[in-house]
């Protein structure tokens, strides 16, 4: 740099000391915004609201080839911190009473409220006992235990299964039943959401039909009855 303005500017005195504050103020300024030779990344601390506005300013010193010294800043570079939001799960059921055999089904929704998003959503579902789980329109299931990788979650794609039971009727009685669903993401975020119903299991009645025929027997028309 001094080899660049050495025969224009030598002897200039204040003009000179003017013009090279200016120039080293715009190579400054330009370092920090176009991040060409210098790249500096730092987090931002997770408890900093959103709407933060963060400012940055790059400053450097030089020497006048006289000698003297002097410093400059570079014009500000603001960021403005976005809020994490919410991964959310909810839940629901498709009738709030069931019977022997009836189908009932779980309807279990991730969404999010912000602009990130949440990454590696896993969903587990374990369905009570009272149930026989027919199939589940995503993930996988082994017995009553749905397991479901969602994967990434936005506001914009937001993401859901639906669990189809049937009510077995191995008991007899009244029982409420919730069923409860888990969502984890890559942040540590767990997450449940419930739903509930209640089970009226009745035992199938039989009718039991018994014959004892006697020894009398009737004779009509060529035809033998028997008494009973």
């Amino acid at each position: 740099m001094q080899h660049l303005f050495r025969g224009s500017l030598q002897g200039k005195g204040a003009p000179e000391k003017f013009f090279m504050k200016k120039l080293f103020s715009h190579i400054a300024s330009f370092f920090l915004l176009s991040g060409l030779l210098i790249a500096l990344s730092s987090p931002v601390y997770t408890q900093t609201p959103g709407g933060t506005q963060i400012v940055n300013i790059s400053s450097a010193t030089f020497r006048y080839m006289d000698g003297s010294k002097d410093s400059v800043k570079s014009d500000p570079a603001t960021i403005i911190v976005e809020s994490w939001g919410a991964l959310s799960l909810n839940k629901t059921v498709s009738r709030t009473s069931a019977a022997n055999g009836d189908t009932v089904q779980f309807k279990i929704v991730a969404s999010y409220t912000g602009n990130l998003g949440a990454s590696n959503v896993v969903v587990t579902d374990t369905v009570p006992s009272l149930f026989t789980v027919l199939s589940a329109s995503r993930g996988t299931v082994n017995g009553n235990i749905i397991s479901w990788n969602a994967g990434r979650i936005t506001s914009l794609t937001p993401d859901s299964i639906t669990i189809t039971a049937v009510v077995k009727d191995t008991l007899t009685g009244t029982y409420p039943v919730t069923n409860t669903a888990v969502a984890t993401d890559s942040i540590g975020t767990v997450l449940r959401s419930s739903a509930s119903l209640i089970l009226s299991i009745i035992q199938s009645e039989s009718c039991r039909l018994t014959i004892n025929s006697s020894k009398d027997k009737l004779v009509a028309n060529g035809q033998q009855w028997a008494v009973i």
